[in-house]
């Protein structure tokens, strides 16, 4: 039975073989979900509070966590999709500004039609400056991290990759409600192979290059309709350029088939996030995404239409500060 089983799952995979590399792809290489996006601005803004211990001259460490609970659904039902996540961030903190993360991560699909019931986002140790530097005249601050990912996922595993190392820097200023925020982030990604590994039930007109590099631009808009309730629009893009194919032999790729690296791939993302702070510890956030690239027909086709409501998804986060 078992063994039913497993050939019934090879035979899925090689029959959508083209989906599940995009689909793989997209997975490491899309911005964090909408949860971990609202985190960081509730995080900058609790550590610009405690920033004032700082300007005193005491120094305080302490013990945190953070925790998103969320609930995510696709709004098209031919393309329906449902789950779970939960996100668990430990940190140790020093005077509410510098901080050292664990960031665990756990995800429960729902529906049958999902490949994977359940999966673990690749896990993350990270340092982060939440106040680099403020410019006193404009009030502009800058704040930064250092990220290493494990890979943990699905994904990354199939994809045998060694885990990545993200830096990001981000500029952020306010006003009376308003606020925005503007965030560079720069990837190296680490693989076994330049290529999907060949061993896998691939052929050589699906064999696609592992992702070395990548960048990301995070724009946001935040207005603050109460001292409570913020609503914040965000828009994301991202390249992605591969393993250059030169190097194949150093991989342990193949090394006869010529591949096109000079071009880097282009990714979208836009949400639209409303924040409710019941107090100074639970947050109630809901909101709607798009994004592009998406596979329609079965992978024969890719959408690079970011606004396209086929594909929005609606999710519900529960977050908690301490």
């Amino acid at each position: 039975m078992v063994y039913q089983r497993v050939l019934a799952l090879r035979r899925f995979v090689n029959q959508h073989r083209g989906a599940f590399l995009m689909l793989a792809g997209l997975t490491l290489l899309l911005p964090a979900p909408a949860a971990a996006q609202s985190l960081e601005d509730l995080q900058l803004k609790r550590a610009e509070e405690e920033a004032k211990a700082k300007e005193k001259g005491a120094i305080k460490v302490d013990l945190g966590i953070q925790g998103v609970l969320e609930t995510t659904e696709a709004v098209n039902r031919d393309r329906p999709s449902s789950a779970t996540s939960l996100t668990v961030i430990p940190e140790l903190r020093l005077n509410g500004i510098y901080a050292f993360q664990i960031i665990a991560n756990g995800l429960v699909n729902h529906l049958s039609r999902d490949a994977n019931p359940w999966d673990l986002p690749d896990w993350s140790l990270q340092f982060s400056d939440r106040r680099i530097y403020k410019e006193e005249n404009t009030g502009i601050t800058f704040s930064g991290s250092l990220r290493y990912s494990f890979p943990t996922s699905i994904a990354s595993r199939v994809a045998d990759t060694y885990g990545s190392l993200r830096a990001a820097g981000r500029a952020s200023w306010g006003a009376g409600p308003f606020s925005l925020g503007f965030e560079f982030a720069g990837a190296r990604y680490f693989a076994k192979y330049t290529t999907s590994d060949t061993s896998r039930w691939l052929e050589e007109d699906n064999i696609g290059n592992n992702t070395a590099w990548s960048l990301t631009q995070r724009y946001s808009a935040t207005w603050m309709a109460t001292s409570q309730l913020a609503f914040t629009l965000y828009w994301i893009m991202q390249q992605a350029a591969d393993y250059e194919g030169e190097a194949a032999p150093m991989y342990g790729s193949l090394a006869d088939t010529p591949r096109d690296t000079s071009v880097w791939e282009h990714y979208y993302t836009g949400y639209l996030d409303g924040t409710y702070a019941f107090n100074d510890n639970w947050n109630l956030s809901a909101g709607y995404f798009l994004s592009a690239p998406q596979l329609q027909n079965g992978g024969a086709i890719v959408s690079l239409n970011p606004f396209n409501p086929k594909y929005g998804q609606l999710y519900v986060d529960l977050v908690f500060m301490y």
